[in-house]
Formats: C-alpha cells, structure tokens, sequence
C-alpha cells in the first residue's frame, strides 16, 4: 500500500521538479510514479488469498480478483499455463477459460491437472471399449440362439464398430 500511496505522490507532484530539474524531470516522475503503483498492486495481488486447488473431481479455488470458482474435472476441456505478465495456470470449460496469477506451485498445478485429464480421457476410451466389446457379445448371444440372423448380427456389429 505504501508503494501505491508513493506512486501517487510521485506523480502528483510530477510538476514540482520541473522548476529544479527541467522537462525531463516531469516524465521520469510520471514514469516512476507508476511503476511504484503498479509494484504495489502486484505486491498487494501476490499477498491476496488468491489461489488454485485441484483435487480428483474437481478444481476450486479464487481468481486474482476474488471471484470463487468451482469446475468439476469432467468439464474441464484443456489447461494452459499463462506467461504474460504475472505466471499462472488458465483452466478451460464451455464457460470459458478462467486463469488463476501468482500461483507458487503453478507448474506442479499444471503437472497434475494434465495428468488428471489424460487419466480421465483414457478411462473414457477405455469404457466405451468395453461397453462396445459387451454389445457385440450380447448380439452374439442373440444370434446363437436364433433370436437374430447372421445378417442382422453383422450389420449391428459395423454399426458398433463404426463401419
């Protein structure tokens, strides 16, 4: 707060050191002024309480200004770290994207939240497999008990399998 109070004075008071210092002086007061404020309200974004969590079904935490999220894992479509200006992690869903700044750990963040949506995408491909797998041994049955015909049974079976 203090380097925003700072800032504020410096530029300000930008008008004062022209006498003494000439024009230049105007300038690097206005330029310090704000890089005084803008190091102050970082300082003041870092201490904030904001901050991301990730557990097994979902992703929670605050954004840099306050706004309490909560995104189940299975809506997440793709995450990203973000590089411009302050580091952090951007979560994407349907809604949106939604970026988390100032995280300590954001790389071991990044790290799970990837390896959650990996695990959770093989799972998927893996019970649409089975449950493929499960149908055609169902039709199969049928076909054996002459419920279907040999036909009816290889039409289902590229239908199942996408041909």
């Amino acid at each position: 707060v203090t380097s925003i109070i700072f800032g504020g004075v410096l530029i300000a008071t930008s008008s004062i050191w022209e006498q003494p210092l000439g024009d230049w002086a105007i300038f690097a007061s206005i330029a310090l002024g704000v890089i005084f404020v803008l190091l102050g309200i970082v300082f003041i974004a870092t201490k904030s309480n904001a901050g991301l969590y990730v557990t097994d079904n979902r992703v929670y935490g605050k954004t840099l200004l306050g706004k309490r999220v909560d995104i189940p894992l299975d809506s997440i479509s793709a995450v990203s770290l973000t590089l411009f200006l302050f580091w952090g992690v951007s979560v994407s869903s349907s809604s949106g994207r939604i970026s988390f700044f100032f995280l300590e750990n954001r790389d071991a963040i990044y790290n799970a939240l990837s390896k959650l949506l990996i695990e959770r995408q093989q799972t998927k491909k893996g019970q649409f497999a089975k449950s493929v797998t499960d149908e055609i041994k169902q039709y199969k049955e049928l076909l054996d008990m002459g419920i279907i015909t040999q036909e009816e049974f290889d039409v289902k079976k590229r239908q199942l399998l996408g041909f």
